[in-house]
C-alpha cells in the first residue's frame, strides 16, 4: 500500500504546484497588462510629439519650378 500513498502524494504535490503556478500567473497578469498599457500610451505620446510638436518633420523651404 505504500506505493499507492506515494503516488497519491505525488499527484497532490503536482496539483499543488500547478495551482501555485496558475496563482502566480494570475497575480502577475494585471501588472503585465498595466505595463503594456503604459508602454502603448508612451509610444502614442511620442508619436504625437514627433508629428505635431517636434522640428523633425518641419519643412524649411519649398521650391516650385515649372
Amino acid at each position: 500500500m505504500s506505493s499507492r500513498s506515494t503516488t497519491r502524494d505525488r499527484v497532490v504535490a503536482s496539483s499543488a504546484e500547478r495551482f501555485a503556478r496558475r496563482a502566480r500567473v494570475a497575480r502577475r497578469r494585471p501588472w503585465l497588462l498595466a505595463l503594456v498599457g503604459l508602454l502603448v500610451a508612451l509610444l502614442a505620446a511620442a508619436a504625437v510629439w514627433l508629428v505635431w510638436f517636434s522640428p523633425v518633420l518641419a519643412v524649411k523651404n519649398v521650391v516650385v519650378e515649372g
